[in-house]
């Protein structure tokens, strides 16, 4: 829903609760062309991982599933202890819409809205 608070000024109001959307982080690639991990690398204090989910959680997404595949074991260490879900992509070798699609067939199907 938009409000006009002004001449010009739109002001938006959650249409959504929190908890019914779904924030999905693609986590499954083997990074073949980096040589490393590339959701391990290093990004300021943390990984670029941590620091995805970190943002997610700063946003308007009540639910953040991960999508593992290539790495599972080390990626699964890496977010044990945050407030996040994951799956593994038994297809991930297939590409990225292989993640897409086993993230969207996990989410609760009754959810409102799903980020990517």
């Amino acid at each position: 829903m938009v409000r006009t608070a002004g001449p010009g000024v739109k002001t938006y109001q959650n249409i959504l609760p929190m908890a019914e959307i779904w924030g999905i982080i693609l986590a499954a690639g083997s990074s073949r062309r980096m040589g490393m991990q590339k959701m391990l690398m290093p990004y300021h204090r943390s990984t670029i991982l941590e620091t995805t989910i970190d943002n997610v959680l700063g946003s308007k997404v009540g639910n953040i599933l991960v999508v593992l595949g290539a790495d599972r074991e080390r990626i699964l260490e890496v977010i044990a202890p945050l407030p996040v879900r994951s799956c593994f992509n038994p297809n991930h070798p297939d590409g990225m819409l292989s993640s897409v699609i086993c993230g969207l067939n996990t989410v609760p199907p009754d959810c409102n809205a799903v980020m990517i």
